[in-house]
Formats: C-alpha cells, structure tokens, sequence
C-alpha cells in the first residue's frame, strides 16, 4: 500500500499507460500478447487493459475490439438494397445517420441459422457498419484469453475476417477485427 502512494509508482503507472496506447496503436487488439509477467505487473500498477465485446452467431462465439464498437441495438429492420448481396440485408437510419448491415452468419456462412437479435454498430476512423447478431452476451478483459492462430485448415471466408482464437480453458472464441469486415463492405 505504501509503495502505491509513492511518487515513483505514479510515474511508473503513466509511463507503462503511455506505452501500452502506443502498442495498440500500432497493433489493436493485441493485448493478449503481452506476456503473462507484463500483464500482471500492469494490473497491479492498476492500468487498464483493452475489453472485448463477446457475442454468438448460430453455434460459434466471436469477439470484437469494443473500442471499434460505436452502439449495440436491438434488431431495427433494414431498409432493402436492391442488388446487393445476400449478405448485406439493407440500410439502417440511427440518429440521421446511414449505416449497412449485414448479416455476419451469412457472411461467416454458419450453417446453424439462430435468431437473430442485435445489431452492433462497428466503426473504424472513416466508416461505420452494423453486423446483425445472435445475442452478444459479455464484456470482458481480454488479458484473460491466450491467443492462438487459426489452423491451416481453416476456410479462407474465415480467413478473411478472423484475426485469431482467444482460448480460456476449454471456452474458444473467434476474434474478428472489424477493420477487416468495415474494409469488405464499406
């Protein structure tokens, strides 16, 4: 408790902040890299670490930056596209903004067809997108998870948007980097 109310902590805690911002500047959602070691000495420092927004579509749990997360809503049903792909569902008005929306278990093409009852608003620096979901179901820290890549075998429509696996004892989770998913439709 006294070494916590020391100057030098202090310092140390915005120097380590400092750093961490600019590691996931350059990699975002990395978190779960740093090392077991690191990780420990920056919760102890009382640092924050990067949250993740965990969520089902059909049978599979997926995991997204919650800092790319603008809002989470409740199924609005979107305006049709005329030929657009079967992916895309349509157009959604919020607050006088435009956004797409698509349908992330066509997109993923998960066989196992759930109900679909969220939309989550993703954003990157210049776009914004909704992806319509099962149910999201948490926020956690994802220091918690290791991160592990994704198998050889693994199908390139996944590929293309699955960054990795997050894995906590026997629970998996697919992370998705919404940069990639904004990038193939916007």
């Amino acid at each position: 408790d006294l070494i916590k109310k020391s100057k030098a902590y202090h310092v140390l805690q915005y120097w380590v902040t400092v750093a961490l911002r600019w590691f996931w500047m350059l990699k975002p959602s990395r978190a779960c890299l740093l090392p077991k070691k690191l990780q420990t000495f920056i919760k102890f420092l009382g640092v924050e670490m990067e949250k993740i927004l965990i969520f089902t579509v059909g049978s599979q749990t997926y995991a997204l930056d919650a800092a790319c997360i603008s809002e989470i809503r409740g199924k609005i049903q979107p305006t049709p596209l005329p030929g657009s792909p079967k992916e895309i569902l349509g157009i959604i008005n919020i607050r006088g903004k435009i956004f797409p929306v698509i349908d992330l278990g066509v997109r993923l093409s998960s066989d196992v067809v759930g109900e679909k009852k969220v939309i989550i608003i993703i954003k990157n620096e210049e776009k914004s997108i909704g992806i319509l979901v099962d149910n999201v179901s948490d926020i956690e820290d994802s220091s918690k998870f290791t991160l592990q890549n994704l198998p050889s075998t693994t199908p390139n429509n996944i590929q293309n948007l699955v960054t990795a696996i997050m894995s906590e004892g026997d629970r998996m989770i697919f992370f998705l980097e919404a940069e990639k998913i904004i990038s193939e439709i916007a």
